[in-house]
């Protein structure tokens, strides 16, 4: 009993660990205000030490705060986001940038001009925070408003293939004109499809390109250090105790005698079976740099990070790893070619079996 016991108080304590950190705490709501006017009101609750950053802070810096749509119809959005309640500007070592954030509590609110009849609206708010020592990701704040409004006085309804755009600078919470507005890089567009009676869906078309690398995401988030400022002799020093520290990985440490005895146990004299072991070892070395420098050099120097931050490129590595792992338990047999084999041996036997370690 007291070893179930036990076993149950260790499986809370690290589901309690395990539970993901939520520092800041969002609800949203749906206000009225004149007839044809609506607003969404998002208010945060931030923990201790966390601060949530505002609105429009440029490239290179934290992550904003953004209003987006996914649905809408019956209604359209007017103006931007505006951050309300104490904001606070200051100077951001981390991001060598000025910015804005609020600390205990935040509100952002979004003007909607309601067209009258049934209005539904879908999407969500991102934002970013930060405390003293980490950023959390991009996080979003769903919300799903619907409802019936009358349309105020004098409302004149879009026009079919019209397009509004959230305005690249700040304005008063006013109605867009008919006209296309331009959109800035990073505000997703609205398209509206309707028929003569008026629109009757909205699609917003986002720009996320969820399949490239994520080096540039990264490096926003504080990764200053820049190589250029590092000497070659640096460099490779930070490499080498970096592969020294992976030796001690569960996955890698027990290969190290295995492999060993495996060459001393393969050779009757002890010199030649550590000559080959040594062999062994150098030949992972240079056939790792080799391929190493030669996609450096062929596709730059920052090739290597963007394919390791890719995700086809990690999908199909992991299905690799999982024909392998399935092979390891009996599945099958991975083997090469005969003729591959046999011409392999035969050069081996040429140079005292180096070649077949090799």
């Amino acid at each position: 009993m007291r070893k179930i016991l036990s076993i149950c108080l260790l499986l809370i304590a690290v589901v309690a660990q395990a539970q993901i950190q939520e520092p800041v705490k969002f609800k949203s709501e749906l206000k009225t205000l004149a007839a044809g006017e609506a607003e969404i009101v998002f208010t945060a609750t931030i923990d201790k030490g966390w601060h949530v950053y505002s609105t429009d802070l440029g490239d290179g810096g934290p992550i904003s705060a953004t209003f987006n749509v996914e649905k809408i119809s019956g209604a359209t959005v007017v103006g931007k986001l505006q951050p309300k309640g104490k904001e606070i500007a200051s100077y951001d070592k981390l991001f060598e940038m000025n910015v804005r954030y609020f600390e205990s509590t935040a509100q952002f609110v979004q003007k909607l001009k309601l067209t009258g009849g049934d209005y539904k609206i879908e999407g969500f708010l991102e934002f970013g925070a930060c405390n003293d020592e980490n950023c959390l990701p991009p996080t979003q704040v769903e919300f799903n408003f619907s409802g019936k409004a009358e349309a105020a006085k004098g409302a004149v309804a879009a026009t079919p293939a019209e397009k509004v755009t959230a305005p690249a600078e700040d304005t008063k919470p006013e109605a867009q004109p008919a006209s296309q507005t331009e959109t800035p890089a990073d505000t997703a567009s609205i398209g509206i499809i309707g028929g003569a009676d008026g629109p009757t869906d909205i699609n917003v078309a986002g720009n996320i390109d969820l399949w490239k690398p994520v080096i540039n995401d990264l490096q926003s988030y504080g990764e200053t250090t820049s190589q250029e400022d590092m000497s070659w002799f640096y460099i490779f020093i930070t490499g080498f105790l970096g592969g020294l520290l992976a030796l001690f990985t569960p996955c890698v440490w027990p290969i190290i005698p295995m492999t060993v005895s495996f060459f001393l146990k393969r050779s009757k004299d002890k010199k030649k079976g550590i000559r080959d072991a040594w062999t062994y070892g150098a030949s992972i070395v240079v056939i790792y740099v080799t391929l190493g420098l030669a996609i450096t050099l062929i596709f730059g120097a920052s090739a290597l990070n963007a394919l390791s931050t890719n995700a086809v490129f990690n999908i199909l590595f992991c299905l690799m790893l999982v024909v392998f792992a399935a092979s390891f338990f009996g599945a099958f047999e991975l083997t090469l070619p005969s003729k591959w084999s046999n011409a392999v041996d035969s050069k081996a036997e040429a140079t005292s079996g180096l070649l077949s370690i090799f």
